[in-house]
C-alpha cells in the first residue's frame, strides 16, 4: 500500500480526485483485487522524500480505482489503436493467450471472445531468473568466480564475460539454460490450458 500511495503521490494534488488503473500478477489479482480496491479507496496522507532529506506532505483522495491482471494493458494495445478504436474485428472473436515472462514469475490470461478466462489464467512461479541462476552456477563451477548481478546480466547479454583477462564464451550455456526455461514454462502452460 504505502509504495502505491507514493507512487500516486506524484501525480495527484488535493484539488482532484484520482481515477486509477492498477495491474497486479494475475494470481494477486484473482485473490486480492477487492481487498487492494478497498485499502486504496479514500483520503491518504504520505511525506515526499526529497534529494535533500526535507520531507514535504501530500495529501491526496482517490476516488476510484480499476484493477487488471498483468497481460491485460498487452491486450488492450493489441486491440486498439491509440483513439480507442479496434484495430482489427476479427480479434474480437478469437481466443487469445497473453505470457508475460517477468523475471521471478510468469503471468497468463487468456481472453476468449474478448472475455477473460479465469479458469485457465495464472501465475506460473517461474521466470527468466532461473536461466541466470544456471548461468550463474555454471559460471561458478567452471572459475570460481561470482559475478556480481549487473556483471552476469552484462554477460548474458554480451554472450562473453572477462575474468581475470580471460574472455568465456558464454552463449551455449545461455542457450541450453534459457531453452530448458522455454521448454518447462511451454509445459507449465499447456497444463493450464
Amino acid at each position: 500500500k504505502r509504495l502505491i500511495l507514493s507512487v500516486l503521490s506524484d501525480y495527484t494534488t488535493m484539488d482532484s480526485a484520482l481515477h486509477r488503473v492498477l495491474g497486479l500478477p494475475v494470481s494477486h489479482w484473482q485473490r486480492l483485487k477487492d481487498a487492494f480496491v478497498e485499502r486504496l479507496i479514500g483520503y491518504h496522507k504520505v511525506h515526499s522524500l526529497q534529494p535533500d532529506g526535507s520531507r514535504i506532505p501530500k495529501n491526496f483522495y482517490i476516488r476510484k480505482i480499476h484493477t487488471v491482471p498483468h497481460p491485460m494493458g498487452t491486450y488492450l494495445g493489441m486491440l486498439m489503436d491509440a483513439n480507442g478504436r479496434m484495430r482489427d474485428e476479427a480479434l474480437k472473436e478469437q481466443k487469445i493467450v497473453l505470457v508475460d515472462i517477468g523475471f521471478g514469475s510468469t503471468n497468463v490470461i487468456v481472453m476468449e471472445r474478448m472475455r477473460l478466462s479465469n479458469r485457465c489464467s495464472g501465475t506460473i512461479d517461474l521466470g527468466v531468473g532461473r536461466g541466470f541462476e544456471v548461468i550463474d552456477r555454471k559460471l561458478r563451477q567452471e572459475t570460481g568466480y561470482v559475478p556480481r548481478f549487473d556483471q552476469l546480466y552484462q554477460a548474458v547479454r554480451m554472450g562473453s564475460i572477462r575474468i581475470e583477462g580471460q574472455t568465456f564464451n558464454l552463449e551455449r550455456i545461455r542457450a541450453k539454460a534459457f531453452g530448458c526455461l522455454a521448454e518447462e514454462l511451454a509445459d507449465r502452460i499447456d497444463r493450464m490450458m
